[in-house]
C-alpha cells in the first residue's frame, strides 16, 4: 500500500474484519468444543454369529492451532495497516524486546505501541477462551495428525439370561423345587477412541504467560520510545509467531 490515503481508506474495513474474526474465534473456543474432538466407536461381537452394530464416528472439524492461524491471517492484516499508518505519522519509536531478545527488529512508534497494548488485551480474551483437554482422559500427542489421542477404552455389551437351579429333586410325591435366577452374559466389546484438537492446560498457561510478557514489553517500549524515520513494516505475523511458539506444529 504505497499512499497514505489508500491505507486510510481500507483501515476501517480491516478493523471490522479483525474484530469480527476475534469475536467468532472466541465463540468457537467457548461454545463449539465439538469442533475440536473426533471420535470413533466400533463393536466386535465375541462370536461370529453374534449381533453386530454399526460403528459410530464424529470427525474432527479443526484444531486450536488451525483456528488461531485463521485468526492470525485476518488480524495481522489490520495490525499491519495500523503499524504502517502510525509509522508514517510519527518518528517516536523504540525496539520491542522481551528478555533481551528483539521481537521485532524495527523500532516501533509510541502511538503504535499504544495501539498494540489495546489489541493484545483483546487477543488475551481469545487465548483465555482456548479449550483444554479433558483431564479425566490420558492423552498422547500424535505428530502425524497434530492432534491429541486418548487412550482407547473398552466396554462390554452384556445380555441377561435366566437359569434354573434345582433346590430339591422331584419325588413320586413332590415336584422338583427349582429356583430361577439371572446372569449377565458378555456378548461383545465396544472400543472407543477419542481425538482432540484442544491443547493441554500447561500449553494454554504458557501461551497466556507469553502474551502477558509481550504486553508488558510493549508498555515498556512505548515509555522509552525515541525518534525514528518513517518505515514500511509488517508486525502482525511476528506478534502471533511469538505468542504461538509453544504450540506444536
Amino acid at each position: 500500500m504505497g499512499k497514505m490515503h489508500e491505507l486510510l481508506a481500507v483501515e476501517p474495513d480491516l478493523k471490522g474484519a479483525a474484530e469480527k474474526i476475534i469475536a467468532e474465534t472466541i465463540n468457537t473456543f467457548t461454545k463449539k468444543h465439538n469442533h475440536f474432538e473426533g471420535r470413533y466407536k466400533s463393536y466386535e461381537p465375541l462370536d461370529e454369529d453374534g449381533e453386530r452394530f454399526q460403528a459410530e464416528e464424529s470427525k474432527l472439524v479443526t484444531t486450536v492451532s488451525k483456528k488461531l492461524e485463521h485468526t492470525q491471517e485476518v488480524v495481522s492484516k489490520y495490525l499491519d495497516a495500523v503499524a504502517q499508518k502510525e509509522l508514517t505519522n510519527t518518528e517516536s519509536s523504540a525496539i520491542l524486546e522481551v528478555d533481551g531478545v528483539n521481537v521485532i527488529d524495527v523500532p516501533l512508534p509510541a502511538t503504535l505501541l499504544l495501539a498494540l497494548e489495546g489489541r493484545l488485551k483483546q487477543l488475551r480474551e481469545v487465548y483465555n477462551a482456548i479449550p483444554t483437554l479433558d483431564p479425566s482422559e490420558s492423552w498422547k500427542f500424535d505428530d502425524q495428525t497434530a492432534t491429541y489421542e486418548a487412550t482407547p477404552k473398552e466396554t462390554y455389551k452384556t445380555r441377561k439370561s435366566f437359569r434354573n437351579h434345582v433346590l430339591a429333586e422331584a419325588t413320586d410325591k413332590h415336584a422338583a423345587q427349582v429356583q430361577t435366577y439371572s446372569v449377565d452374559e458378555r456378548q461383545g466389546t465396544w472400543l472407543t477412541k477419542r481425538w482432540s484438537g484442544m491443547v493441554t492446560p500447561a500449553e494454554k498457561a504458557a501461551l497466556l504467560a507469553r502474551l502477558d510478557k509481550l504486553a508488558q514489553a510493549v508498555k515498556k517500549a512505548r515509555q522509552r520510545a525515541n525518534n525514528s524515520d518513517v518505515k514500511q513494516i509488517n508486525v502482525g505475523d511476528a506478534l502471533f509467531n511469538f505468542i504461538n511458539e509453544p504450540l506444536r506444529k
